[in-house]
């Protein structure tokens, strides 16, 4: 973690404990349970971005707090209409957080109704919780907005600029034979990753978003061929020269007999200097039924991990809650939290993600007792030293250090766990004494572990290799449209946008990229490599098309090579026809590799 995020996770802790104080003197501390559900979420969300539509973000963080507040309200012990909501909430929270990638947005907002489940208010003290609900989504959002500040994705002046820079101090670096390390591929994955999950760019196309993903890819792609182009020394100064242009709004200057390599990354400054005007071009957004449609049934298709996920976790939460108001069970809840952090979508992690969790309760008991020894007994250091101080301020501090550890270290499960840990046990004291509080707390994580490994790996089980191999046979089927697409418009027949494919394009691409069955699988790694490289290719002769680089014989050439008809390189062609021809007939090679690594991928799956 850099200097810049540790200084801005500081700044949303301080935040949050002046919520918490300024709420706690308002609303007394009985009512806390509400600035800690926001705190949670915060914490969980921190690293998503609602930068692109926090109006509709806000929206939708108070949506679903409200519906907790009133399904938490309406159940009741004696009250099985609220086991039976509380089921449905569950499922509805989890199956929406389940889109084309795994996300585990659900589990804050999970987390959120089981505690104001645990924390009831009367009629009279709904208002109350429903303004400060409303308040507390508000924050979360101008907190996410506070951490991604640097991230303007609807601001293209800056983003451009950002961008171009970057590729500058690229150039520099490799003219003084010096290491610099770009931002613009990190850039570029956080847009596409920003667009994707704004479901409504899915369905309505936003040509100012479709322009920033373009701009964002083009530079990507300028910086891979700086870096592996072999440019020399004069042709890094053009290249420098040329970016001046764009970012003063100039034209390109061309020349006779560039390298092919110069020529390229020049169409690709191009590509962006026709983007950036065109993002100022206000265009209806157009609707598009069948993606729509196709969206909905294959997010609530039974085969579907996502749906088949949300049922076991649903389900799993309402049986021990039913077991709790059947046997008055104590401390019951810890249950509810065990399973939650336990039970998970992919059977592959489930062994050692139980074993992380075993070992990190376990530590974290041990410490518990050691602090509890040093801070709290007759030996505590306190006493040693002859200083007075309140238990009660100890606990306090103890929790908020606690909290700061938790934001700092929120990626590393083990420590994660260590820390949720000590913040339960140190929250149990004040129901509980010490002995009942330990005991409760390994008994009831080693049945949730049992339960939830078999709900996992034995119960509609979801590998996270057949998921991969599913997500390789959807990149197929994208390429298959962004090819369509591309004969399409060079035969200049009106076609939908090409964002929605270039987006879950990218960012399936990424996430599969990542993790680490295509690291362990060459196979994988190769067929992902090379429906990159597809993509990339497609959106290239995408994006000279729609700047009119490409003469009507180059479109011709493109159109007959994806008709399977021979097109053949003579010396009177331009440069630009050459490389459309050279570059669509080795997309159709690429083409014909995916086919052929997906089918010995699907064969080896079911054999």
């Amino acid at each position: 973690m850099d200097y810049n995020n540790i200084k801005k996770l500081l700044l949303v802790y301080l935040i949050l404990l002046v919520f918490i104080g300024v709420f706690a003197l308002i609303f007394g501390t009985k009512n806390l349970v509400i600035p800690i559900v926001v705190a949670i979420t915060a914490v969980f969300t921190i690293r998503s971005d609602y930068s692109i539509s926090p109006k509709l973000s806000f929206l939708k963080i108070l949506f679903v707090f409200w519906c907790c507040a009133f399904v938490a309200f309406i159940n009741t012990p004696e009250n099985v209409l609220g086991l039976i909501l509380g089921f449905i909430l569950i499922f509805l929270i989890t199956t929406s957080s389940f889109h084309v990638l795994t996300s585990y947005s659900y589990m804050p907002y999970v987390m959120c109704y089981l505690m104001m489940m645990s924390s009831s208010v009367t009629m009279e003290q709904m208002p109350v919780r429903l303004l400060a609900l409303a308040v507390g989504a508000l924050l979360i959002v101008l907190l996410n907005l506070l951490v991604h500040r640097s991230k303007h994705y609807d601001t293209k002046e800056e983003l451009v600029n950002s961008l171009l820079d970057d590729l500058m101090l690229v150039i520099d670096a490799k003219l003084n034979n010096e290491e610099y390390e770009s931002t613009i591929p990190k850039i570029n994955d956080n847009v596409s990753s920003t667009v994707f999950e704004n479901l409504g760019y899915r369905y309505l196309n936003n040509y100012r978003r479709e322009s920033l993903t373009t701009i964002c890819k083009t530079a990507d792609g300028i910086l891979n061929l700086i870096n592996t182009g072999n440019l020399t020394d004069e042709e890094l100064n053009r290249i420098k020269t040329e970016i001046i242009h764009v970012k003063n709004n100039e034209k390109i200057f061309r020349k006779q007999n560039e390298s092919k390599v110069l020529s390229v990354i020049l169409l690709n400054l191009e590509i962006i200097e026709s983007q950036m005007d065109d993002m100022e071009v206000d265009v209806e957004n157009t609707y598009d039924l069948s993606v729509v449609t196709s969206f909905i049934k294959n997010s609530l298709s039974f085969s579907s991990f996502g749906v088949s996920f949300a049922i076991k976790l649903a389900s799993l939460i309402s049986f021990w809650e039913l077991l709790g108001m059947l046997f008055d069970l104590p401390y019951v809840k810890w249950l509810y939290f065990s399973s939650l952090a336990l039970l998970i979508p992919y059977a592959d992690d489930a062994s050692e993600k139980s074993k992380i969790r075993i070992i990190a309760t376990v530590i974290g008991v041990i410490l518990f007792v050691v602090v509890l020894m040093a801070l709290f007994s007759d030996y505590s250091i306190f006493n040693l030293l002859n200083i007075n101080v309140s238990s009660s301020l100890i606990s306090v501090v103890f929790i908020l250090l606690l909290v700061l550890l938790l934001l700092l270290f929120f990626k590393d499960q083990l420590r994660r766990t260590i820390i949720t840990t000590l913040l339960s046990l140190m929250m149990a004291l004040k129901y509980i004494n010490l002995v009942m509080a330990i005991s409760l707390k390994l008994l009831w994580l080693f049945v949730a572990v049992i339960v939830a490994y078999v709900l996992t790996m034995y119960v509609m089980p979801y590998s996270i290799r057949k998921e991969t191999i599913k997500t390789l046979n959807i990149c197929e089927k994208i390429n298959d449209k962004l090819v369509d697409l591309l004969k399409n418009q060079s035969k200049q027949e009106e076609t939908l946008s090409k964002a929605g494919l270039i987006v879950s394009s990218n960012v399936i691409n990424g996430h599969i990229s990542s993790n680490n069955i295509t690291l362990q699988d060459s196979t994988i790694k190769e067929l992902n490599v090379v429906q990159k490289s597809i993509a990339v290719l497609c959106d290239f002769l995408l994006n000279n098309i729609q700047i009119g680089k490409l003469n009507q014989k180059s479109k011709e050439s493109i159109y007959n090579i994806l008709s399977l008809k021979e097109v053949d390189v003579t010396e009177d062609m331009c440069y630009e026809e050459k490389l459309s021809i050279y570059t669509t007939k080795h997309i159709l090679n690429l083409k014909q590799e995916e086919e052929q690594l997906l089918s010995n991928l699907n064969k080896e799956e079911l054999g």
